[in-house]
């Protein structure tokens, strides 16, 4: 009877009766020997295994060896480094956004400082290839992640609190004047006139936009309104201009294009499925 070597169906190895492995003498022993360690070689499990990802042309695909690559590791770091939404690999606060006082009313300072906490806290035991600089580029991403936290809180306080918007110092210098006319500072009807007008003057219809802003001041909540368009279209869209763009920073991008070298001389990418071949 003939057992099928895993390898290939058509090949099998015989089994051997002890009086004929005896009869045959050496030259049987050693042909014994070397079928047995051709069977081990022939099925012996494959120890290759592979990744993939995917951008908006192709898919690409990496071969390594499992016994030496932690899967999730690579995984994890081809994400980060090649990914189109890589940076928010490691994920991105929630934006805080309000238009209206119901809306303003649910944001939830606690819940926003929470969500930067458990952000920061699985960037920081996000499983990456002991690549060198690695651990910067994690430091960076988590100091962008940082930044928008920073913002993110100082907004979700600022709408009861106005004084908390002094918190985000990248922006303290250029948008104090919206802070000061919440404070009541300054002129606060000024600056809502001014507010009205840089926010309607991107509008498709500016007129139209500065007629519903003037008519809805008149309203019985047209105080908290005004306030709301001072903090979200005044402070807000003025703070937005110095954050960082996740990911994007010079720093982090220095660094994705020297990790991204690093991967590339330590594994094969290859590609497929493409668009546009080329």
């Amino acid at each position: 009877m003939c057992r099928p070597s895993k390898l290939r169906s058509d090949r099998c190895i015989k089994p051997v009766r002890r009086s004929e492995l005896l009869s045959g003498g050496v030259g049987m022993i050693r042909r014994v020997i070397s079928v047995a360690a051709a069977g081990w070689i022939v099925c012996s499990p494959s120890l290759a295994a592979q990744i993939n990802w995917n951008d908006e042309a192709c898919k690409y695909t990496v071969t390594f060896d499992a016994r030496k690559v932690d899967k999730n590791a690579l995984r994890n770091t081809a994400n980060l480094l090649f990914e189109q939404a890589g940076a928010s690999f490691i994920r991105q606060p929630t934006f805080v956004s309000f238009f209206t006082p119901e809306q303003a009313a649910r944001v939830d300072p606690a819940a926003v400082q929470k969500e930067c906490g458990e952000i920061l806290q699985q960037g920081q035991s996000l499983a990456l290839l002991p690549l060198p600089r690695m651990d910067d580029f994690r430091t960076a991403l988590l100091d962008d992640t940082r930044d928008m936290c920073a913002l993110n809180d100082a907004l979700a306080r600022g709408i009861k609190t106005p004084p908390a918007l002094r918190d985000y110092k990248p922006a303290l210098q250029a948008c104090a004047r919206y802070i000061d006319a919440l404070e009541g500072k300054a002129d606060f009807e000024q600056v809502w006139r001014d507010t009205v007008e840089a926010s309607c003057r991107q509008n498709a219809t500016p007129s139209a936009c500065r007629s519903r802003e003037f008519d809805a001041a008149k309203k019985p909540n047209g105080a908290e309104l005004k306030r709301l368009t001072v903090l979200n279209f005044g402070w807000n869209n003025c703070a937005v201009r110095f954050t960082r763009t996740p990911g994007q920073s010079p720093t982090s991008d220095a660094l994705r294009k020297e990790l991204e070298k690093s991967f590339k001389r330590q594994f094969k990418i290859v590609k497929s499925g493409c668009e546009n071949p080329g």
